[in-house]
């Protein structure tokens, strides 16, 4: 399985995972083949097999173990304010990458021109010569923008594909306990009869009980 899952692009992550069962289950995730696969996997591997308390080879191989399927998913989720952080980071840089460019480039340009001011020959060569370096000039910055702008704008989809709020508008809920063990409910295991819960939509949230 994680050979054929190898195959597929893009691959950014590899999640390894159990869902329950005894301990004496956990034999498949020991098996050398099963380690060296998640060992030369080309992507970082998260395991989530088993329980707190039980580790198994294939555990040691990954590149980060949690100790329970809904664990492994949490942390291999990005936070929506990591991704916010990391993309007011980028535009500050593309800001002030585009200034020094332009800054430089005009420098560049005035030291030109004052030098073909003050050459003696052809005037119309001087001329041109200023003309060709203008379009060049334009013609880097305006490439440059473009690449910067399509990363900006790629950064800004995932932003928005990571925005629960885009989650709930199409017609999602987001279940979170109301007791001791506050968190997000992942699967059908997680909840019992008599608990409270806080379910989340698209314009409000309410309270419920587990029957």
């Amino acid at each position: 399985a994680l050979r054929t899952l190898a195959t597929h692009e893009p691959l950014d992550l590899a999640l390894v995972v159990r869902g329950g069962g005894a301990s004496a289950d956990l034999s498949a995730f020991n098996d050398e083949s099963v380690v060296r696969a998640i060992f030369g996997f080309p992507v970082p591997v998260v395991t989530g097999i088993g329980h707190e308390t039980d580790t198994s080879l294939a555990d040691l191989a990954a590149d980060l173990r949690a100790p329970t399927p809904s664990a492994a998913a949490e942390r291999a989720s990005p936070d929506v304010s990591e991704v916010q952080n990391r993309i007011s980071s980028i535009k500050r840089a593309m800001l002030m990458g585009m200034r020094g460019r332009i800054e430089a480039d005009s420098a560049r340009l005035k030291n030109l021109t004052a030098n073909l001011t003050h050459a003696t020959p052809k005037p119309s060569l001087s001329a041109e010569n200023i003309e060709a370096v203008g379009i060049r000039m334009g013609a880097v910055l305006r490439a440059h923008f473009s690449t910067q702008s399509a990363n900006l704008d790629h950064l800004d989809a995932q932003l928005s594909a990571l925005n629960p709020a885009t989650t709930l508008s199409r017609g999602y809920a987001v279940v979170e306990h109301l007791g001791q063990h506050r968190g997000v409910v992942r699967s059908i295991r997680d909840v019992t009869a008599g608990n409270r819960i806080a379910v989340s939509v698209r314009d409000g949230s309410f309270w419920a009980e587990v029957n």
